[in-house]
């Protein structure tokens, strides 16, 4: 079975942005170590993860991603200061709650409503966070360090904006031994459906 989640693609410029930020923190004098730094080709925001699904409830997932757009607008989103997930040792980018958080809230609200009302998959019932995950498996001395420097990255991050128009249906698979996240389908907001 594929597993499946709800998320934002990212720009190019975003993505590179992202990139040359994991490049200047392995290098002197930040050295952050961590045993899997996340390639810009998997950057993304998961709104609602699904997890594995049977074919039955996949064949749902259209339906839930067109029913989750239908009242959402466009909005823009901020980048924020990175942080830690101590128990998973997960390093990663925030967005900016002074933004346009309603919004992002909103779409995570309405998806979630959509996946709960088919009932095709459990939802994790925790905040939510939206995050972009950088690198896994950090190393704990490196956690100190961002740490430290926290507040001057924020404001260089919240300098990097984007534009949301559509929802994406990503699957998590792996090609080769290598991990991937193809787009299996686009939903602008307002309604509608793009296969890729």
């Amino acid at each position: 079975m594929a597993r499946w989640f709800f998320g934002i693609e990212l720009p190019p410029s975003v993505k590179q942005a992202l990139g040359q930020l994991q490049s200047e923190w392995q290098s002197s004098p930040w050295n952050v170590q961590a045993g899997n730094w996340q390639g810009q080709d998997l950057f993304h925001l998961t709104v609602v993860f699904l997890g594995e699904l049977d074919e039955a409830a996949a064949s749902q997932l259209d339906a839930v991603g067109r029913g989750a757009v239908s009242a959402v607008s466009p909005f823009g989103l901020s980048l924020d200061a990175p942080g830690v997930f101590a128990r998973n040792k997960v390093l990663w980018v925030g967005i900016d709650a002074k933004g346009n958080w309603d919004e992002m809230d909103q779409l995570y609200r309405s998806t979630r409503l959509e996946v709960m009302q088919r009932n095709i998959a459990k939802v994790e019932d925790r905040p939510f966070r939206p995050h972009i995950t950088l690198a896994r498996k950090l190393v704990v001395s490196s956690s100190a360090k961002l740490q430290e420097q926290s507040v001057d990255w924020q404001k260089s991050l919240r300098d990097i904006h984007f534009e949301v128009s559509a929802l994406s249906l990503f699957e998590s698979t792996r090609i080769q031994g290598r991990l991937v996240y193809p787009v299996r389908a686009r939903f602008p907001f307002g309604g509608g459906l793009e296969k890729p």
